[in-house]
């Protein structure tokens, strides 16, 4: 009975185990202040389209009073480019954040 067991769980194992969505790379990864850029959002298992609300937002946008994100073009499922006005915010790494309604809030970091 051990035995069935284990070989069922071998044979289930990669259906059960799913990859949770992540974003992978922000390009370019730096930029001066007042520059106007397209930016590529990559993920890994992520699901971005239009119909799930799909929103990105960069983290130097909180109280600069700027229009940071001027237009989102959705790629693909796992890529979206935005272009974006850097905000004279300051040095710093800022967090890039993607959500919609199948992924739910994911952050890159720094």
């Amino acid at each position: 009975m051990k035995k069935a067991l284990l070989f069922l769980s071998y044979l289930f194992l990669p259906f059960m185990i799913t990859a949770q969505p992540s974003l992978i790379s922000v390009s370019p990864d730096s930029a001066y202040a007042l520059k106007v850029l397209d930016v590529t959002i990559t993920g890994n298992n992520t699901h971005f389209n239009t119909s799930n609300g799909t929103v990105v937002k960069f983290g130097f946008d909180q109280g600069t009073g700027t229009t940071v994100i001027n237009k989102t073009t959705i790629v693909d499922a796992s890529t979206i480019i935005a272009n974006v006005t850097i905000p004279f915010a300051g040095f710093g790494a800022y967090d890039v954040s993607v959500n919609n309604s199948t992924d739910g809030l994911i952050t890159l970091p720094n």
